[in-house]
């Protein structure tokens, strides 16, 4: 924490002591670990902010207890998880539609970036 924000919001517990970390294997860490990896993919954010010290400040005032990922962990382990969990759900939902028209569209972006664009469609028997 910068030592302006700390002096304002100390990242201690009302008795003055140092607030304990939460554990790696903490159900807490865990759950929190993946809404904010979430809300970095929903909002479209860099992962490098994990490293930004404003945003560190900001989450250490939200809960000092929770232990921020570094970029390394969020990209080489969280997200990997994050995306087999979800290809896992796609291919669940796909497998009980009888049929499935498929689409694809590819385009660039204003920086000539490649995008693609995938929809599939089908109708369940619910």
């Amino acid at each position: 924490m910068s030592s302006s924000a700390s002096k304002i919001y100390p990242n201690n517990n009302l008795f003055g002591s140092p607030v304990q970390k939460y554990k790696n294997n903490s159900p807490l860490q865990t759950e929190r670990l993946y809404k904010l990896v979430s809300m970095l993919v929903k909002c479209m954010l860099p992962i490098s902010i994990v490293e930004n010290s404003a945003f560190k400040d900001y989450i250490n005032y939200i809960d000092p207890s929770f232990s921020i990922p570094t970029r390394s962990s969020v990209k080489n382990s969280v997200l990997p998880q994050l995306k087999n969990g979800c290809q896992n759900k796609i291919n669940k939902i796909l497998s009980q539609i009888p049929s499935v028209n498929t689409t694809m569209d590819a385009w660039t972006d204003v920086a000539v970036r490649p995008l693609n664009g995938f929809v599939a469609q089908g109708i369940v028997n619910d």
